[in-house]
């Protein structure tokens, strides 16, 4: 019996653990070649953070109400899917932000009456994020790995440094 139960829980943790998949691509996982082969990918350019490819999904493929546009960022050494951005209009967030609760973990959440809206959520090694700008008609939810987000706070911080010598310099 202890046999079988540790099988079980064997077979079920990495289950538990898995990274999002949003439209069906797990982060840090999908592959730009598997992708193609789910999707009618358009190229969309590259990444300044990744220096990988960026391809939009067209939205007409997921038929999703209020979905706007899906962006893709991979990585430039192994084509692997780091980030995911979804735009939908911002009448959506109270939905949206109800199926993420149900599905992560709760980080942090800023739902004023008035004002830009955020909430972020954690599973496993990546972070959802959930932005709606007060004056925008329109909300993001980006899936990114941990890994990803750090490299581009870093490099957020190195250019904000970068500006303000430039700046004090003058």
């Amino acid at each position: 019996m202890r046999t079988l139960l540790l099988i079980v829980t064997l077979l079920v943790c990495p289950l538990l653990y898995a990274n999002p998949a949003p439209f069906g691509l797990e982060i840090n996982k999908a592959t730009l070649e598997k992708t193609k082969e789910k999707y009618n990918l358009v190229e969309n350019g590259v990444n300044y953070y990744s220096q990988g490819s960026t391809y939009l999904i067209d939205t007409k493929e997921l038929s999703l109400d209020g979905l706007n546009r899906v962006l893709l960022i991979f990585s430039k050494e192994n084509n692997i899917l780091l980030s995911v951005v979804a735009t939908f209009s911002s009448y959506k967030f109270d939905s949206i932000n109800n199926n993420l609760f149900q599905k992560y973990k709760l980080l942090k959440q800023s739902i004023p009456l008035v004002g830009d809206r955020h909430v972020e959520y954690k599973d496993d090694q990546s972070l959802i994020i959930l932005d709606a700008p007060h004056s925008s008609f329109d909300l993001h939810i980006t899936y990114i790995s941990e890994e990803f987000n750090k490299k581009v706070n870093e490099i957020r911080k190195f250019d904000k440094e970068q500006n303000k010598n430039e700046f004090n310099s003058l």
